[in-house]
């Protein structure tokens, strides 16, 4: 299949696009097109994307918009049979009014007839707001789009055998983007997105590599060979793992674009 698939990382009010035409099989992937811009501001991210995603390339294709930020707040529910409460109410337990300052996206996980998980991603009004208003010049109806950890719960979900009764750490690069998930039974429990060029990255990154101790099962990183190697080093005394080696989600963003489509 052929998608093309637009990143949009928004840090501390600063954007960057990555946009990508992508031939993708279960074996390989190939990047057919790629754009790459640094904005200040969502107008000119506005008007990046119309232009980009309506060159002759890329305007036959399904696009898919994949949100990276720190803004959203994202639960699992267990719905299976004996549990007749409503996720809303459950929700509203963990975040008292949560429908006057945030609108909800939710996915949903069947393993069988009687039990299923509802995915919950919270995400700041603000938040959608401004993804509706970077698509809005787009002028296309095949637009689908995501947030980023919704987008990876719900793929844990899919393939919760590599997932439960582990904790993970899943380190992701992007040029200059670095993306944090703690995972702990199949569920995302603490996430971060930093810009390495950021004054105060360094210090962050450290603190974080100091919290990987051996009680985490394994790191996955989806970088740079060198960086893997440097992480390698750093964490001895853990498994890091490079993602290419894992087969169900080597090529992991564009797998949570594919799945997220059904449910978004």
């Amino acid at each position: 299949m052929r998608l093309v698939q637009a990143k949009i990382f928004n840090v501390n009010r600063c954007y960057y696009v990555i946009v990508e035409r992508i031939k993708l099989t279960d074996k390989s992937k190939i990047l057919e097109f790629e754009y790459t811009k640094k904005l200040d501001n969502k107008i000119e991210v506005q008007y990046y994307l119309t232009n980009i995603l309506n060159t002759k390339e890329l305007r036959k294709n399904k696009i898919f918009i994949n949100y990276i930020s720190n803004d959203v707040l994202i639960e699992t529910i267990n719905q299976n049979k004996e549990n007749k409460e409503d996720f809303h109410k459950q929700l509203n337990n963990l975040y008292p009014n949560y429908k006057q300052d945030y609108e909800l996206l939710t996915g949903e996980i069947k393993y069988n007839s009687k039990n299923k998980k509802k995915v919950c991603a919270l995400v700041k009004n603000e938040v959608i707001s401004e993804i509706k208003t970077l698509l809005s010049l787009v002028g296309k109806k095949r637009v689908y789009y995501g947030v980023d950890s919704l987008l990876l719960q719900q793929l844990i979900n899919k393939n919760s055998v590599m997932f439960n009764k582990k904790y993970l750490v899943l380190i992701q690069k992007n040029f200059n983007y670095y993306r944090f998930y703690q995972i702990l039974n199949g569920k995302i429990i603490n996430y971060i997105v930093l810009d390495s060029e950021s004054n105060d990255f360094n210090d962050i990154y450290k603190s974080i590599i100091k919290l990987i101790d051996s009680k985490v099962d394994e790191v996955i990183v989806d970088a740079e060979y060198n960086v893997y190697i440097e992480l390698v080093d750093k964490l001895f005394n853990v498994n890091v793992v490079l993602i290419d080696y894992i087969e169900r989600i080597n090529h992991i963003d564009e797998r949570k674009i594919v799945y997220g489509k059904k449910t978004i």
